[in-house]
């Protein structure tokens, strides 16, 4: 349920992406389900694959508008 809140609110007041920060104690397999369900829940909103290196402002935030990524 946290997930989908954050997908349904995550841009209504801005566009600048949202990082998520995911703390856990869980098994590789548990790891993996909740990928799944980031997948699921976020879509195309996900970052999935490595961006290169970009510095910080510029064309890096536009192109990073409208998206979630998880920053572990």
């Amino acid at each position: 349920e946290v997930l989908e809140a954050i997908a349904d609110c995550a841009f209504k007041t801005s566009d600048y992406p949202v990082i998520l920060s995911f703390e856990n104690h869980c098994s590789t397999k548990q790891q993996a389900k909740m990928a799944m369900y980031c997948r699921k829940i976020f879509g195309d909103m996900i970052i999935t694959e490595p961006f290169g290196t970009h510095q910080v402002g510029g064309p890096f935030c536009t192109f990073m508008l409208q998206f979630v990524a998880d920053i572990n």
